[in-house]
């Protein structure tokens, strides 16, 4: 850019608008250069991507750099009150103080996601007052900061303090502002394109829903472009609905009884999600802070947690089975019967949906009675179904009682698949169990294993 100009001669101006979503839409006040006609489509089609196209501006309130990537246009024309318009839709929109590299595709070298939401799972409480008369003393002790060396990447959780320490702070005041805060750093020592971090930074946000036991969505992230120290804003278009700082009574842990094994933690949580797909996904799509339908709810646990036994445990026959269905195909003669019954076989080795369900839940350190394990994994097969082949209750009961006890066995499904995957990245029996026995929530969880039938072991 030339010294002095706002912009190069031959920039467009336009508005840029950024919702809470992330969508980033760009209606610009004329034709960029370089597009030839202002009706070439094949450049500039409605709905066409444009792959390896950047757009780049400068924000006139602010005077900030904006990089748009992953751009696809969105219709334009010739306006009656003023000149030719497009309008364009990026979803990836990046924003901060220095230009960018032209015609380079943006590689990130590190991410960094402000914690504010989580400071009640982190525990912060590094500020202490003190009077003394008329005096009034404030001590800030920085927690060192957490990092975990993974191999090619760094995990960190860093602290610090929030408060008037700009250029006026000799100034006098009437009232005086501190806040404790904490951020996390991850970085690699492999760039990633956006697309590769943005899937980081859902695991990560996937990671604490799981921690914290809420619906959390995590802040929008800061990133370092190709392994420079400028940091830049970055939107990308996300599921979005409102979510509350984290109280610390409210969380299933908390960073200081996991900090210790934090990094392990995350990357056993990236193995798992890579090893039991939609056996992690499934129950993550029931904490999206979206109503469901209670038949949606409740079918999405079951096929979740059907999809984890499936993919820990591979369903070989039995030698003698093997055997057996071989005896009784040999006593039939006829081709088209034969070939018939042996379709119907193929999956005769496979244990019952009853008994993945048991298995997954019989496994879990709780010390649930073997009987009641049964009997609930039974009843949820049996409701699962009737739900699938029958749309309801195939009894004569009432819809609302169906629904009602859906509701019952999808709460309890809920918490033990959660425990499930906390338990399977590295958090120990003896925190989950406090949760479930002897925290905030332990009142209506035992409540509700009570309801479906599910009791401890009288020995425990």
């Amino acid at each position: 850019m030339p010294a002095g100009q706002f912009a190069p001669e031959a920039s467009v101006t336009g508005l840029i608008t950024i919702d809470p979503n992330g969508r980033t839409d760009l209606e610009l006040d004329g034709q960029l250069p370089g597009q030839g006609s202002p009706f070439d489509k094949v450049f500039i089609g409605h709905g066409t991507s444009v792959p390896g196209k950047y757009i780049q501006g400068v924000l006139t309130s602010t005077g900030q750099h904006v990089l748009l990537a992953d751009i696809i246009h969105n219709g334009g024309g010739f306006h009656s009150h003023g000149p030719w318009r497009q309008n364009f839709i990026a979803f990836d929109a990046l924003v901060g103080s220095e230009a960018f590299a032209t015609a380079l595709s943006p590689v990130i070298h590190s991410l960094k996601i402000d914690l504010e939401i989580l400071a009640g799972w982190l525990e912060l409480g590094s500020i202490s007052f003190e009077r003394d008369g008329q005096n009034v003393f404030a001590r800030y002790e920085r927690p060192k900061s957490a990092t975990y060396e993974l191999g090619d990447e760094t995990l960190s959780v860093v602290f610090d303090l929030v408060g008037p320490f700009g250029p006026f702070e000799h100034f006098k005041r009437h009232e005086l502002s501190l806040r404790e805060r904490a951020s996390l750093k991850f970085k690699s020592l492999l760039p990633k394109q956006l697309e590769e971090q943005q899937e980081i930074y859902c695991r990560i946000g996937d990671l604490f829903i799981l921690l914290t036991g809420s619906e959390l969505i995590l802040d929008w992230p800061k990133v370092s472009l190709d392994g420079l120290s400028n940091e830049y804003s970055w939107y990308f278009w996300r599921e979005n609905h409102a979510t509350k700082p984290i109280k610390r009574d409210e969380c299933w842990t908390r960073f200081p009884e996991l900090q210790q094994d934090f990094g392990s933690i995350w990357r056993k949580w990236t193995a798992l999600q890579e090893e039991v797909g939609a056996g992690a996904y499934l129950y993550l799509g029931t904490r999206r802070g979206k109503k469901l339908y209670s038949e949606h709810q409740f079918v999405n646990l079951i096929w979740g947690i059907e999809a984890f036994h499936r993919k820990r445990n591979a369903d070989v026959p039995s030698e003698a089975l093997a055997k057996k269905i071989a005896r009784i195909l040999a006593r039939i003669d006829d081709p088209a019967d034969n070939k018939w019954l042996r379709r119907r076989l193929r999956y005769a080795h496979e244990p019952s949906l009853g008994d993945r369900i048991a298995s997954i839940i019989g496994n879990l350190p709780i010390g649930f009675d073997t009987a009641s394990v049964k009997r609930f994994a039974n009843e949820c097969a049996d409701k699962r179904n009737a739900v699938s082949h029958f749309g309801a209750n195939k009894d004569d009961g009432s819809y609302s009682d169906f629904v009602g006890r859906l509701q019952q066995l999808s709460e309890a499904l809920a918490t033990l698949y959660h425990y499930l995957l906390l338990y399977e990245i590295g958090v120990s029996a003896q925190v989950l169990n406090g949760t479930l026995f002897e925290g905030r929530r332990s009142h209506a969880i035992k409540r509700n294993f009570h309801e479906v039938g599910l009791t401890r072991d009288a020995n425990i």
